[in-house]
């Protein structure tokens, strides 16, 4: 039994709430109760395995965190709040090296669900992923990091905030190295025409995440820019140089080893004259597809596609209620589930992939749909035949195809020759050995 003065000692602690004929033991938790006499609201989630009844309610706490992050041992990890659940859009952030400084610009963050952006957070340092400072700059998409280190490199991440100062979104980071000060012009008597100051570059420079060893393609205003191939691990760098100062719109995909392609990333930036701009922790979309456009209601879908080796892939489907299903990416970046049909509803539903690797993420990327349905139907995956070499038109380049290109080794070629062969190696009316260099180039065996 408790007493009345240990009762009134615990209510003025706080450490309990009385109201009417019942008592709440604080804190509250996530949830909201009610019945005839009584509503809790409580929107926090609060630590606790505490059970609280009378004769006519019950109160269940949830397990919690008490704020957002993440929280870890050696043998669990717990992520909660909006850092791994945002609300809004990420903003896309470009840095441009300057005299010691560091022009940064970038998207709008927008905000979903009732959240509103007004403000963002620039942090700086020099180690990736580490940094020494950050400092509101209010509601801008640019901003002049000053008084810096020239030939040092700055890291650089905004976090995009609500009026309350929480953080709900947090961008790419980008990097840039300061130059130094222009020396000041000597003055005095005109002498012989002496050189003038070197011209800096202006240029374009982007890294990040594609798949293993696919061919990574950068557009500039929708045209072809340049191309590069990722490396085992998925990274890639690719600069474009000798461009004018201006507004562009920059485009990054690629294909996987299915050539299945990636959805596309777009940077609306300005390069600044006689200086390079760098965009880095760039992160194409896990690519993604299915064996079936139809499954049988009950029989498994296998779902898979291709990422950042090691990367930890979730896969969304839509349906009532959203279904999650989380799987680790091989040391190829292939990931593959096999998902039960029967939890699903009848009808038609939409699949699409993320993927996070150490601090970096991707967005979700380009969605399948599939339907449920009584019978099965496999789905056919889109065929791409080689550019050059394919002579006769199997899709493929191989020892069919060099049998009849060798045939026509140093001989007067036909009009047929011509537009069967010729035409689909190097088209200069022979068949020598520059055209068998093209065709070892696209061979498929």
């Amino acid at each position: 039994m408790i007493s009345r003065k240990q009762l009134q000692k615990w209510i003025a602690s706080g450490l309990i709430a009385a109201t009417g004929v019942f008592v709440i033991i604080n804190p509250l938790f996530a949830t909201e109760v009610t019945s005839t006499n009584f509503k809790i609201l409580d929107p926090v989630i609060s630590m606790g395995g505490v059970k609280v009844t009378s004769s006519n309610f019950t109160v269940l706490s949830a397990f919690g965190q008490v704020s957002i992050g993440e929280s870890t041992s050696t043998s669990y990890k717990v992520r909660s709040g909006f850092e791994y659940f945002p609300v809004a859009t990420a903003p896309v952030l470009s840095a441009t090296a300057g005299a010691e400084k560091v022009s940064l610009s970038w998207t709008a963050s927008v905000g979903s669900l009732g959240w509103t952006v007004t403000s963002y957070d620039v942090c700086i340092g020099t180690s990736s992923n580490t940094y020494s400072s950050c400092t509101d700059i209010g509601n801008v998409t640019s901003y002049n990091a000053t008084s810096l280190t020239a030939g040092t490199t700055y890291f650089f991440r905004l976090r995009a905030k609500t009026v309350f100062g929480v953080v709900i979104v947090r961008s790419n980071e980008a990097s840039a190295v300061p130059t130094a000060a222009a020396a000041p012009a000597p003055s005095g008597g005109g002498g012989g025409g002496g050189g003038g100051a070197a011209i800096s570059e202006t240029a374009a420079a982007f890294s990040g995440f594609a798949y293993p060893r696919s061919l990574v393609v950068l557009l500039k205003d929708a045209k072809l820019a340049g191309t590069v191939q990722a490396a085992a691990d998925a990274r890639f760098d690719i600069k474009l140089g000798n461009i004018t100062g201006g507004n562009y719109i920059f485009s990054i995909y690629s294909d996987d080893k299915d050539n299945l392609r990636s959805a596309i990333l777009s940077f609306p930036v300005t390069v600044a004259s006689g200086q390079t701009l760098t965009v880095s922790g760039v992160y194409l979309s896990p690519t993604i597809t299915s064996d079936k456009t139809v499954v049988k209601r009950n029989d498994s879908i296998h779902i898979f596609g291709q990422t950042v080796p090691g990367s930890v892939v979730t896969v969304s489907i839509q349906s009532d209620p959203e279904q999650l299903v989380t799987t680790k990416a091989d040391t190829n970046g292939v990931y593959s589930i096999l998902f039960d049909s029967g939890k699903l509803s009848m009808g038609k539903h939409i699949a699409k992939a993320k993927s996070i690797y150490g601090s970096q993420f991707s967005l979700y990327g380009t969605a399948i749909d599939f339907e449920v349905g009584t019978e099965t139907v496999l789905r056919k995956l889109a065929v791409i035949c080689p550019q050059k070499g394919d002579v006769n038109n199997d899709c493929k380049v191989n020892l069919v195809d060099f049998s009849i290109a060798a045939y026509w080794w140093k001989r007067t070629l036909t009009n047929a020759a011509k537009t069967n062969v010729d035409a689909k190696l190097f088209p200069d009316g022979v068949i020598n050995l520059r055209d068998f260099s093209i065709m070892a180039f696209y061979w498929t065996g």
